[in-house]
């Protein structure tokens, strides 16, 4: 969950959601954490004095506020932490199953991380396959220029690049195939589609 406020408005918005838990009695369960002696006896010794009993009563609201704050800045924590991984899981899933092959190329050529159609295209297993450069295991066809100028030209700013390739080298080449290519949204690497070329 995206949450668009400042830190600021964030932490009053935080301080009046636990200020209203705790004055309707809607607190979540607290944590394990407990107030130490310390802060015990210190409570113990306002709230025996009449003329500190007040202050004795304020801090322990703070205390418990501050607690509850705390818990439901670790509920909030704890569901982001579940959404996050349901959306790793789920994209994980298009990944390994998709049709299509997907390749992730370091800018040095290497082979980071390739899907299961990948692999079969390719005819070569993933771990095999992120051992590899790109030029060595796609070959482009002898009327398009070589990948020498593939990541120099999606580096400096243009949209994508498609070839028609062949799997293996100039020597074992067999069927040809369609890659595209693209520069990954964080800007790290190469993300690369193959699909058979009919």
């Amino acid at each position: 969950m995206v949450n668009s406020l400042s830190d600021s408005e964030h932490g009053h918005q935080l301080r009046s959601d636990a200020e209203s838990r705790l004055s309707g009695g809607m607190a979540p369960p607290m944590s394990s954490s407990t107030l130490s002696p310390d802060t015990l006896s210190l409570l113990y010794r306002l709230a025996s004095n009449p003329d500190t009993a007040p202050d004795g009563l304020k801090l322990l609201h703070e205390l418990q506020t501050h607690q509850v704050e705390l818990d439901l800045q670790r509920s909030q924590l704890e569901a982001n932490e579940r959404e996050s991984n349901e959306r790793l899981n789920h994209y994980r899933i298009l990944f390994e199953a998709s049709p299509v092959g997907y390749l992730v190329v370091a800018f040095n050529g290497h082979i980071v991380e390739a899907n299961p159609a990948a692999s079969r295209l390719l005819g070569m297993d993933s771990a095999a396959l992120e051992s590899c450069t790109l030029d060595t295991v796609v070959t482009p066809c002898t009327t398009q220029p070589a990948f020498a100028g593939l990541m120099e030209a999606l580096t400096k700013g243009a949209r994508g690049a498609c070839y028609t390739v062949k799997s293996g080298d100039n020597e074992t080449a067999s069927h040809s195939l369609l890659l595209n290519a693209g520069i990954a949204p964080d800007g790290n690497a190469l993300l690369i589609t193959l699909s058979e070329h009919t």
